[in-house]
């Protein structure tokens, strides 16, 4: 497999160099354009988007307090600004969050990156995202290029790329752009902030352009078919073949029906983007944090979405969990009212996947048993995944016959102080002072407990060699992507021996350059679709589509 990736960082991805200039200058122009508007709507309290610190300072003037404005607290942000019925807040966040955006710095990156044959090389690295196996991105980073919708944006993408084509100055092309206005939401809400900026983050992907053709694929939702794959969680099962068969719903609109119990074919599309961000949220035991990510990744409007959960959810239901916001120790920051929606939606979704969530606890306890029983395989997953611990190294077992290595891997006993608050156990060194001297004088005494965990070292997100925990949803995460690697290795592979030349392979993904003459759509979907000796009774569905530039 490595000299197979070899090969294909060797092939590299042809680029539109002209047209990835044009696309800088207009990035620019833009740029400039939301400065002067956020000039305007501050009343010059805001000269630049990247003027960090002023936008603060403004949005103080407006009632709004906030220490930072990083990408995880911007929807968080723009709730504050609906709930002050503030749309000039609003705009100036919008603004900000789009002039900010790095990438559409992308262009400029690989531009930089582009060899004189046109062509970019060395954008995959083996192996090298962490425990899982998976390719990680280098130079543009093509792992996070900005996802385009090809129902509802490859049009306007097209449509862009043509006018960046012809000649066309900056104004012209920047005022057609924002009278089209900003991609709808996935929710159908429409985006706020410059349409112009919005596009060209969509549109980097379409810079990577062959004069013969690409044939691309990718497989459909393969994480969440692998982990109710291997924790047996029947009926989702179920219902990803007969929606694979075209006789029953999207797993996501099933998601909401299972989680609110409302009538699958009353789901609307706001109510089915709950669904979605519960799936992709809550599989490896995401919580509120987990899910509010992904609101973000997906730019959901936090505030419609925990609107349209308080519509749905039963009022008992709600005003319980809205009690124990006070001292809940998973609020992030966040409010009684939205605290309580996002709260409601990934206790719902776990009641509706049990398998799933009593999975997290099998594999916690087969990881301690391990490392506590060395040599001594402890199997999981029904036997499809198992540990063993030999040395100083814990090995998982995937069901490929692949391995995940956690290095001086051993169970660490720590002691922590608890203390009852009515309702649930807390962290006492979480509470603050004032909460903890209130409790204790209500007669709650602190008690000390016991904690098992495994513990292994490895790279932190900053590279760092440092000390971290294994527990059930990390480990659910490792298994469940590396077995999804696992299955893409299995398809380039087969790709490779029938005559396709991969050029690119991103998360669940694969790109070909052929010519014009040979493959198609059919034969690449026909090859995803292969299942492993190994995955047998995995449902896979994979879908493909061919052009000569890379819009997916």
């Amino acid at each position: 497999m490595w000299h197979i990736d070899q090969r294909i960082n060797d092939r590299g991805v042809p680029v539109d160099l002209p047209t990835v200039d044009r696309a800088i200058e207009l990035v620019e122009f833009a740029r400039d354009k939301a400065n002067t508007m956020l000039h305007t709507l501050t009343s010059g309290m805001v000269s630049k988007a990247t003027g960090r610190d002023d936008v603060i300072e403004w949005l103080a003037t407006r009632g709004i307090t906030t220490t930072t404005l990083r990408k995880g607290d911007m929807e968080w942000l723009l709730s504050q600004a609906d709930i002050n019925s503030d749309p000039i807040a609003r705009e100036v966040l919008e603004l900000r969050r789009t002039a900010a955006k790095t990438s559409t710095a992308k262009y400029a990156k690989l531009k930089s990156c582009t060899c004189l044959d046109g062509r970019v090389y060395g954008l995959l690295q083996f192996d090298g995202a962490g425990q899982t196996g998976r390719w990680a991105g280098r130079l543009v980073q093509p792992q996070n290029l900005v996802r385009v919708d090809d129902e509802v944006e490859a049009e306007t993408v097209e449509w862009l790329v043509h006018l960046l084509e012809d000649d066309n100055t900056n104004d012209e092309v920047f005022d057609l752009l924002e009278l089209r206005g900003p991609p709808n939401l996935a929710n159908g809400d429409r985006q706020e902030g410059m349409a112009t900026l919005a596009w060209l983050a969509k549109g980097i992907r379409s810079m990577f352009a062959t004069p013969k053709q690409f044939l691309g694929g990718d497989f459909s939702n393969i994480e969440g078919r692998v982990n109710a794959w291997l924790a047996g969680e029947t009926w989702k099962l179920q219902a990803f073949e007969a929606y694979d068969a075209g006789t029953g719903p999207d797993l996501y609109k099933l998601a909401f029906h299972k989680s609110f119990n409302v009538p699958v074919e009353q789901v609307t599309k706001p109510q089915r983007q709950i669904g979605k961000v519960e799936e992709l949220a809550c599989g490896y035991q995401g919580g509120v944090g987990a899910f509010l990510t992904m609101t973000q990744t997906y730019l959901l409007n936090l505030y419609r979405m925990a609107k349209a959960i308080c519509e749905t959810a039963p009022a008992q239901q709600w005003d319980r969990i809205a009690a124990k916001h006070a001292l809940a120790m998973d609020t992030h920051g966040l409010d009684e009212f939205h605290y309580t929606a996002v709260k409601i939606a990934v206790t719902n979704w776990r009641q509706a996947n049990p398998r799933i969530v009593e999975s997290w606890a099998e594999l916690n306890d087969a990881a301690l048993n391990a490392v506590a029983n060395p040599d001594y395989p402890i199997a999981v997953y029904g036997g499809r995944v198992s540990y063993v611990q030999n040395g100083q190294f814990l090995f998982c077992q995937l069901p490929s016959g692949r391995v995940i290595c956690y290095p001086q891997a051993h169970i660490a006993e720590e002691f922590i102080e608890m203390i009852y608050t009515g309702s649930q156990w807390v962290d006492a060194d979480l509470l603050l002072p004032l909460e903890l001297d209130r409790l204790l004088s209500q007669g709650y005494v602190i008690t000390k407990r016991r904690r098992r965990g495994v513990r292994f070292y490895g790279l932190d997100d900053n590279r760092r060699w440092t000390r971290q925990a294994l527990y059930g949803g990390f480990q659910c995460e490792n298994i469940v992507q590396a077995a999804s690697c696992c299955l893409l290795r299995h398809t380039i592979r087969e790709a490779e021996a029938d005559g396709l030349s991969i050029v690119l392979t991103v998360h669940d993904e694969l790109l070909n350059e052929v010519e014009r003459e040979f493959g198609n759509v059919d034969q690449l979907a026909q090859v995803m679709r292969r299942r492993p000796q190994w995955a047998m009774g995995l449902p896979i569905m994979a879908k493909a589509w061919e052009g000569q530039r890379y819009n997916k």
